[in-house]
């Protein structure tokens, strides 16, 4: 599929990743901040490959991730044409729900506008370290990881010149039953991703 593929397909081969050499991270240092100012233009799937590989793609032969995980992390993309699941080894989009739920997930109305949503979770069932609980407990160890992911989100959106913000003032509750979440599995930030205007 080409990079103008839209995300209403149920199953997308996103394009490999592919940023201008021009884009530095010292770049994206300087202009990396929280921009809540979006435009509701669609992402071609190049951006959205870039943006996903950027949070915790994998960038090693031995399948290791951009990210400094310990453990796997859960990556969802919620648009109009409904959420759909990023698989990191595959380098694809899964449709997981056809409904659009971004008018629903957040308080603010910009999120309602933001042509795309990261969902970034993590399941604590996975967590059975033994010196989890003696060292702060799972929720806070999952709250880390997801950290070390969204600060990624924001480095590529600075180099892209694009806007987002890490959210944990959002309807938890909903989005999780939404995905059917059980057990342990749930998400911990999520990030409305836009145009700048």
């Amino acid at each position: 599929m080409n990079s103008q593929t839209s995300l209403k397909e149920q199953n997308i081969e996103l394009p490999e990743v592919k940023f201008p050499e021009d884009q530095s991270i010292y770049k994206a240092f300087k202009k990396r901040k929280s921009k809540r100012d979006m435009t509701e233009k669609e992402f071609t799937l190049q951006e959205i490959s870039n943006i996903l590989w950027a949070a915790c793609g994998i960038n090693r032969d031995n399948g290791k991730s951009t990210a400094p995980l310990l453990w796997k992390h859960h990556l969802y993309v919620a648009s109009m044409y409904g959420v759909h699941k990023y698989d990191a080894e595959k380098n694809n989009l899964d449709k997981v729900l056809e409904e659009d739920i971004r008018s629903k997930m957040a308080f603010q109305d910009f999120v309602n506008k933001a042509p795309l949503i990261i969902i970034l979770g993590i399941n604590t069932d996975d967590m059975t370290n033994e010196w989890l609980e003696r060292l702060g407990g799972k929720d806070f160890y999952a709250g880390n990881q997801t950290s070390a992911v969204s600060q990624n989100i924001y480095l590529c959106a600075a180099a892209m010149d694009i806007s987002t913000v890490a959210m944990t003032w959002y309807d938890k509750k909903f989005v999780d039953d939404k995905l059917k979440f059980t057990g342990g599995m749930q998400t911990f930030i999520i990030h409305p991703i836009g145009h700048g205007k």
